[in-house]
């Protein structure tokens, strides 16, 4: 395993590694704790731009921070709630994403990490969408930072068709009926809330 130190190494010395500023002995602890090498995080989403006619659409290539390959879930959530807050005070996001079953049928996620100003910016840097059900990437970023506003939400898990939020509080019937406006297909409980659409 890749770890970035060495003799002489200052481990609170800030580097940068692909547009995030990170400490040195913070992304070692990390890379420690998953048992990985990370990798740059790339992604390339397709926008709608009426501007081009041949598509109506134009590419967004987004380069920040870097991503653990298939990391068993509970050892991702584990790593997950130990590292969210400290890195949050440092604009860093982390979260699980593209789940996956591992030869041995075991879920395991990839886990992201980005630079951002503050969390719902994930969301934005992701294109989180449900397009193809009538909810627009600008719907879902308002609904959900209008819910945080209520509920004091933290982004867990993030793909392109949906988010699993952390709630700090029960939604109520008002936030429940809001909730299955922007997307029918949720499901809610032990303070946790998924949404998910394109299926």
């Amino acid at each position: 395993m890749f770890i970035l130190a060495g003799c002489g190494i200052n481990e609170s010395e800030v580097i940068d590694i692909n547009s995030m500023k990170i400490k040195r002995g913070l992304i070692n602890q990390i890379i420690s704790d998953t048992g990985r090498t990370y990798q740059l995080f790339i992604r390339h989403n397709w926008l709608q731009d009426p501007s081009n006619a041949a598509t109506g659409q134009r590419t967004d290539t987004v380069r920040n921070g870097v991503v653990f390959k298939e990391i068993l879930e509970e050892k991702a959530t584990r790593i997950y709630e130990r590292y969210k807050n400290q890195l949050a005070r440092d604009n860093k996001y982390m979260f699980l994403s593209k789940p996956k079953f591992t030869r041995n049928g075991d879920l395991a996620y990839d886990l992201v990490l980005l630079e951002a100003n503050y969390q719902f910016q994930v969301l934005k840097i992701m294109n989180v969408n449900g397009l193809q059900d009538g909810v627009s990437h600008q719907e879902v970023f308002d609904f959900l930072v209008n819910l945080h506003q209520s509920n004091n939400i933290e982004i867990f898990k993030l793909n392109d068709n949906g988010v699993t939020l952390k709630l700090n509080n029960n939604l109520d019937d008002r936030a429940l009926d809001a909730v299955a406006e922007i997307c029918p297909k949720f499901e809610y409980s032990q303070k946790q809330l998924m949404l998910i659409w394109n299926i």
